[in-house]
């Protein structure tokens, strides 16, 4: 039901813009840096356009710069700008914001339980950030790409989203979730998706309510995150999901032409390698 008829690191027709998200996960001989790009488009569609794994800071660096590009099913192409990093982590929390502030539209990001419909809450991440009022509210001071804030993850949203996704009959198809070729046959990655499930329960005041626990505690669910952290980006650049059916028209042919040829004289997408398992260092990597 997910699987989508477009190759890796292709963008399909209808995707408008991207996000690139990054998850942190120390381990015994380093930090390991999971990683994915989505694309997105009117009514909140989303598709799984590329993902790997990282294991240097650099290298996870060269995942979070804007203006990588990738092909666009039009002929076109199309460039990452905004990105995100999980700052869950307590003992990697101040790296993540470090390289958040060094990079231009990059924000770290955390799960959160929010008593709201809305898909984020952000909040500062110093005092500079607490002062700073200018008349702006907080989304108007990101969306300049000059300050940074943490994007809080309103966990039931996202979780519930991707619940609806990966077992609902009746999604819609303009405002599905779907997956490129190379993923929808890696069955690492679909075992991660697939490794959480809601807990329903009553609160000491009688109130329902619902947790999210692994299926296997000894599993990874690395990639579930980061589907669950690109919608809520998505959510973000769109004001909630108010410019869903407003986002900017693709360029015409004639513009096409000139940004292919523009595209050949800017960076190109990183060689990459192939190992055996994304849970163990495979999917798709940066050099």
């Amino acid at each position: 039901r997910l699987r989508l008829e477009v190759e890796q690191a292709v963008a399909p027709r209808f995707v408008r813009f991207l996000t690139t998200q990054v998850d942190v996960q120390p381990k015994a001989q380093g930090t390991e840096y999971p990683w994915m790009v989505m694309g997105w488009g009117q009514f909140g569609r989303g598709h799984l356009i590329d993902y790997g794994i990282c294991f240097s800071e650099d290298d996870v660096r060269e995942v979070l710069e804007p203006l990588r590009v990738y092909e666009h099913e039009d002929g076109g192409v199309i460039r990452t700008k905004w990105s995100c990093i999980d700052s869950s982590d307590g003992a990697t929390q101040e790296d993540v914001y470090r390289i958040s502030r060094s990079i231009r539209f990059c924000v770290p990001v955390k799960g959160m339980s929010l008593n709201n419909p809305e898909a984020f809450k952000l909040s500062a991440i110093d005092e500079a950030g607490r002062r700073a009022d200018g008349g702006r509210s907080m989304w108007e001071r990101l969306m300049t790409g000059g300050e940074t804030l943490l994007v809080g993850v309103n966990t039931d949203f996202t979780q519930s989203w991707l619940e609806q996704q990966f077992h609902g009959k009746d999604v819609a198809p303009e405002s599905r979730f779907t997956i490129c070729v190379d993923a929808s046959m890696n069955s690492d990655l679909l075992d991660e998706f697939l490794n959480e499930t809601p807990i329903f329960g009553v609160n000491k005041s009688g109130l329902k309510t619902t947790g999210w626990e692994r299926r296997d505690s000894h599993r990874p669910n690395d990639m579930r995150d980061l589907v669950r952290y690109g919608k809520t980006m998505a959510q973000l650049l769109t004001d909630n999901g108010r410019h869903w059916e407003s986002l900017p028209n693709r360029p015409t042919p004639e513009q096409i032409k000139v940004e292919k040829e523009k595209a050949r004289r800017t960076r190109k997408r990183p060689a990459e390698k192939t190992a055996s398992s994304i849970t163990s260092g495979g999917g798709r990597q940066w050099e």
